[in-house]
């Protein structure tokens, strides 16, 4: 039987538990900014998922005016447990130290109906500091049953981050005052999935600082990390200072500061572009914007920002989710069975019918203005009745039934699908098929720049790219012509934020739709339509057309030139 990607994923360790260990010079970095926060003379830690000890050792190596009064380490690991007991060993013998191999979700589980951290109800007492780099997995890598269990536990629903869950249970070990430090991934600043997170911080804590570490390969797996440092005890008043950084291509003018390193640098107070470790390094310095609610992405706000996005705010008619629905393309959660290149070199007496071969657009084939033609097409298994997308009667056509009955085994695998009472042959994430008929604009999901395209063919486009259904070629040319634009791209980096390796965007829904439209009456905007739709029947980009595009851009929001 084939074995599932997810079942894969769960049999690798690295992967099913997140185990990324922290480098010595990032767990020196949030050693010692947690001990800055920390008030009082004494002082109690624990790290939750101690792994070999990095942190607890980091603490030891940088607690230089306050005394140890006790460091405590929890680890599923027993091979990393015994490790970091040999490496703090002359604190464990002194009773200085303890580690444990123990879950310490269990632990909060028995907190939450037994007080097991508060001291009026147990020998151990609550925490002077949380410091962690829990794991960074998904929770629904951890089974069905794990999941539905943490997720009850703190309330949480949809997808969320396993390093939120140890957020939540970090929170209950803390005594009110006590420093919360938190090394994890920088996605729960601007995903959906972090909500959570971004609430428990705003709501229970004096957030000290935020550094997002961007793309700047301080692990060697690819983890985009990010710092927390937080007060217990809620702040409303205060303003949360936010740091980024992220390597870039080139720079002009020349940086002129060289630091060793991007944390010497943050250290330093660096603004701008700066050179470390032969790496071109922008660092951006700013706070969460005043006003943010848990809801919305955490970006840097900075004061020439604010008075631009007003500007533009007050200009702004329409944003992209007024004009068309964004949707995700089809997922079928079995590429291999139900997309293919090479259909035609399937045996004739189980080659799917033609009618249900449908050309899809995928990344590969995505350009700016226009894509290529598809070169992949899909086993489409869904019709449309009532308005609803329906999965197709096999006894209609033979030929597919002997196509996917010769794949059952893998189909069948997907259990989640037969749960959700579908069938088993079903593409996961289908659409109704009228809606591919009209204009659309296609764009993929993780880009270095913008590639907005419209396509008129009615074709359908995969998962791993964007789409959204046009009332007009019109409407379709505009949301491209936006899309591809400079402007664009500084206001996802202004409001959204979510940037990954070599400075590529997550091209999403919930970033996407916040675009904002110029008001499409505008002679303006005709113009820029109509321009749209020349570069889209063109065989090259024509540069200065998308100059031009970008001059009225600014225009129909009421500037002289772009500023952005």
């Amino acid at each position: 039987m084939t074995t599932s990607r997810t079942r894969k994923h769960r049999e690798d360790q690295t992967k099913s538990l997140g185990i990324h260990y922290t480098p010595r010079i990032l767990a020196d970095f949030l050693a010692a900014r947690a001990l800055e926060a920390v008030k009082g003379q004494f002082l109690t830690a624990l790290d939750p998922a101690c792994g070999r000890g990095e942190l607890l050792e980091a603490l030891v190596r940088n607690c230089t005016n306050k005394n140890l009064a006790r460091l405590v380490g929890y680890d599923i690991d027993k091979d990393a447990v015994t490790h970091s007991i040999q490496r703090l060993e002359p604190l464990v013998a002194k009773g200085g130290a303890e580690i444990r191999c123990v879950n310490f979700l269990d632990l909060a589980k028995s907190h939450r109906e037994s007080d097991l951290f508060d001291g009026e109800c147990d020998t151990m007492p609550k925490f002077d500091m949380v410091i962690a780099n829990p794991p960074y997995v998904r929770t629904q890598t951890l089974g069905k049953e794990t999941t539905s269990s943490l997720a009850r536990r703190y309330g949480l629903t949809g997808r969320v981050d396993l390093f939120t869950v140890f957020a939540f249970a970090m929170s209950d070990a803390l005594r009110e005052g006590g420093v919360f430090a938190l090394l994890c991934s920088n996605r729960f600043l601007t995903t959906r999935s972090g909500e959570p997170l971004r609430r428990l911080l705003l709501e229970n804590f004096a957030v000290i600082s935020i550094t997002d570490f961007g793309d700047t390969r301080l692990f060697d797996a690819a983890v985009l990390p990010a710092v927390v440092i937080a007060r217990k005890g809620r702040d409303a008043t205060q303003l949360i200072p936010f740091v980024s950084s992220y390597r870039i291509a080139d720079a002009s003018p020349k940086p002129v500061h060289e630091y060793s390193t991007v944390l010497a640098a943050i250290d330093a107070g660096a603004d701008g572009i700066i050179t470390a470790n032969s790496d071109l390094i922008s660092i951006t310095r700013g706070h969460v914007p005043s006003k943010s609610s848990p809801a919305e992405p955490w970006t840097i706000e900075r004061e020439e920002v604010v008075q631009l996005l007003a500007r533009i705010t007050c200009a702004t008619k329409w944003t992209m989710k007024d004009l068309a629905k964004i949707r995700v393309g089809i997922k079928t959660t079995a590429d291999s069975v139900f997309i293919r290149e090479d259909w035609e070199q399937v045996n004739d007496d189980i080659r799917p019918e033609g009618s249900l071969l449908r050309p899809l657009l995928t990344h590969h084939i995505a350009n700016r203005w226009r894509g290529e033609s598809p070169r992949r097409h899909v086993l489409y298994t869904h019709t449309e009745v009532s308005g609803r997308a329906t999965p197709i009667d096999l006894a209609m056509y033979p030929r597919a039934a002997g196509y996917l009955e010769s794949h059952r085994e893998r189909l069948e695998g997907r259990s989640y699908v037969t749960e959700a009472g579908r069938q088993w042959f079903e593409i996961w994430v289908p659409h109704k098929p009228s809606l591919w008929t009209g204009p659309k604009v296609v764009f993929p999901d993780i880009a270095e720049s913008p590639r907005f395209f419209v396509d008129l063919s009615g074709a359908l486009v995969n998962g791993d790219c964007y789409w959204a259904a046009c009332p007009s070629a019109e409407v379709a040319f505009l949301l491209a012509a936006v899309g591809n634009s400079r402007f664009a791209s500084w206001f996802y980096d202004a409001q959204c934020g979510n940037k990954l390796y070599s400075g590529r965007r997550r091209f999403m829904t919930q970033y996407v739709e916040r675009f904002p439209i110029p008001d499409p009456t505008l002679g303006l905007v005709k113009k820029i339509i109509l321009i749209a739709r020349r570069l889209h029947f063109e065989e090259s980009v024509d540069l200065n057309a998308e100059l031009e595009i970008e001059q009225l851009i600014a225009e129909s929001f009421g500037f002289k030139e772009p500023l952005w």
